[in-house]
């Protein structure tokens, strides 16, 4: 690009970016949080969410990937008396076995978008 960009500018392009990244992945973090802290409510996907990337994603944002993820029987909800909390079923285990090793080729895969 021939034009320098002005800081805020170049800080709405990280911003969006970032979040793009996060959202298209969202369900990867839903499945891993979920391995490694056991049952977990939307609320506490979403805190841990916004305080691992800074980044304010919606309650219906992370409820509707709850919901898709509960459809492809990938997570199972259960309500207790305070909350309704989501845990791995042996399909998630294994769908996030196959992401995890896939990481490099996905990295790769979106280190081929830039130039």
């Amino acid at each position: 690009m021939s034009q320098q960009l002005d800081k805020d500018t170049e800080k709405n392009i990280i911003v969006d970016l970032k979040e793009g990244v996060l959202r298209s992945h969202l369900d990867i973090f839903i499945l891993s949080n979920i391995r490694n802290y056991g049952a977990l409510s939307g609320y506490d996907l979403l805190n841990r969410f916004r305080g691992r990337f800074g980044v304010n994603i919606s309650v219906g944002t992370i409820y509707s990937q709850l919901y898709s993820l509960e459809r492809k029987q990938l997570i199972e909800g259960k309500t207790d008396s305070t909350a309704r909390r989501y845990v791995l079923t042996p399909k998630g285990a294994t769908s996030l076995d196959i992401a995890v090793a896939l990481k490099q080729q996905i990295l790769d895969l979106v280190d081929s978008l830039f130039p």
